[in-house]
């Protein structure tokens, strides 16, 4: 839910902020120069966090993910010198790397924030226009909200991503405006999540679950997960489309966050005992329920194959 009302404001503010007419179109090809992430936890019980600035990419880190669980979505892998855009505005088209196309949509009258789409899972992606000069651009891409483990903690947080490109064939020199976010400049972004393959080419079935606040009895279920790589599986009830997951082991622990399963749009775990996986059984741990209520669910699941 928090990531449908995150959009909504998205969509909502850029199609009601101030739309000055820029002096330079977007229009024409650029090459990405610079990557920078804005990550913050999220503010709880009146404590106000900071903001932070890290660096996606440097003299010799030169691609990135802008997803900090990972991605399959080429909008969100960067190649600093490489990746380009180049919008068309009399069709509205971008198109990704001299190769991939996609259609936008502007949501203010000079194409001050987009909508781009539809990316390989049919969602979009939202830039706003940061700063534009005749020759560097800098667009702000739409936030994120997930609980995730970053910078040695596991904790919920916002982040977004600014991207500055230079007009492909430019010598000119940079000259757009510092960003306006305050924020505490921590240098490059840190490894954020240990990543795991333990469950590619497994099947395994949740088979019971009960939800938080109801009586202690489980009910039967039956989906199968069938696990095709790292980062991709299907659900047997949640049609076939393939979906996004994330295994992490944390040394001690594991956790898996899914996305859509015949329970819920996504889900992401409490800590699971490394002997889980060993074992072939995931039994009774609460996952939290990011789509629809925010609510834990509890579910036990077991290797099939």
């Amino acid at each position: 839910m928090r990531n449908l009302i995150l959009l909504f404001a998205l969509l909502f503010f850029g199609c009601t902020k101030s739309d000055v007419e820029p002096n330079y179109k977007i229009s024409g090809e650029w090459v990405l120069m610079d990557a920078e992430l804005y990550i913050k936890k999220w503010d709880e019980n009146g404590v106000i966090n900071p903001m932070y600035r890290f660096d996606w990419l440097n003299d010799t880190i030169n691609q990135a993910c802008l997803n900090l669980y990972g991605s399959d979505i080429l909008l969100d892998n960067i190649f600093k010198d490489s990746t380009t855009y180049k919008f068309d505005d009399v069709i509205k088209k971008l198109t990704l790397n001299g190769v991939k196309t996609y259609q936008y949509k502007p949501f203010t009258t000079y194409y001050t924030t987009l909508s781009v789409f539809p990316t390989e899972d049919g969602s979009a992606r939202i830039y706003t226009v940061d700063d534009i000069s005749e020759n560097y651009l800098r667009l702000t891409e739409s936030g994120r909200e997930q609980a995730l483990y970053f910078n040695g903690e596991y904790d919920n947080h916002t982040y977004y991503s600014k991207l500055t490109f230079k007009k492909k064939g430019t010598t000119a020199s940079y000259d757009l405006k510092p960003g306006l976010e305050t924020a505490i400049y921590s240098g490059l972004v840190p490894n954020t999540l240990p990543y795991s393959n333990e469950l590619t080419n497994e099947k395994w079935v949740i088979y019971e679950y009960r939800l938080e606040g109801s009586s202690f009895f489980y009910n039967t279920f039956s989906d199968t997960l069938t696990f095709i790589s790292s980062t991709k599986y299907k659900s047997s009830m949640a049609g076939i489309q393939t979906e996004n997951y994330v295994l992490a082991n944390y040394g001690s622990y594991y956790r898996l966050k899914l996305g859509h399963t015949g329970l819920s749009a996504g889900l992401d775990s409490q800590e699971i005992p490394l002997a889980s996986l060993s074992n072939g059984e995931i039994k009774r741990i609460g996952f939290l329920q990011l789509i629809p209520n925010g609510g834990l669910i509890y579910l036990s699941m077991k290797k099939i194959q």
